[in-house]
Order: C-alpha cells, then structure tokens, then sequence
C-alpha cells in the first residue's frame, strides 16, 4: 500500500474514531480515544514524508503558512475557552 493511499486510510480512521469516541458509553470513549491516537500517529508520520518526497510537489510551501496560522488559532481559542463560565478570582473566605 502506498504512502498516499495510507494516509488517506488514516483519515478514514480518524472518521470512524471520532464516531465510536461520540457514542455514549465510557468503553467507547477510551475505544475511540485509542483508534484517534493511532490515526493521528500515522497521520504524523506520513504527511511529513510525502512532502520530503515530493508528491504534495510545489506544495510545500504554501501549506506551511495556513497550518502554522491555524495551529496559533486553536491555541488562541483554548487559552480564552479555557475555565469560561467560571469564577476565575479566588475568593478568601
């Protein structure tokens, strides 16, 4: 199988990660939480080396910009999240 062809697989599981991981039950939560960071695992490897390889071709540098803006988006958006609808003060009794 193909590198192309894996990482595409490894999306398919991602899907079906966030699926079982959505489904009420704890055994599903850590199950899907299990098939998410396999996917992710392959993901991380793979896209890496199919750019160096060259198949993503005269790509290489335009994806950098939109990942690297959207990686500072998600951790702007869970630094301000994080505790909201919360006293963030410490009241002294």
């Amino acid at each position: 199988m193909g590198s192309a062809r894996l990482l595409v697989a490894a999306l398919g599981v991602l899907a079906v990660g966030t699926v079982v991981r959505s489904l009420p039950s704890v055994i599903c939560l850590f199950a899907g939480t299990v098939i998410l960071s396999a996917a992710i695992a392959f993901g991380n490897v793979l896209l890496p080396a199919l750019i160096i390889l060259g198949i993503l071709h005269d790509t290489t540098h335009s994806w950098t910009l939109p990942l690297t803006a959207l990686a500072a988006l998600g951790l702007a958006t869970a630094v301000a999240g994080h505790g909201a609808g919360q006293d963030r003060h410490i009241h002294q009794p």
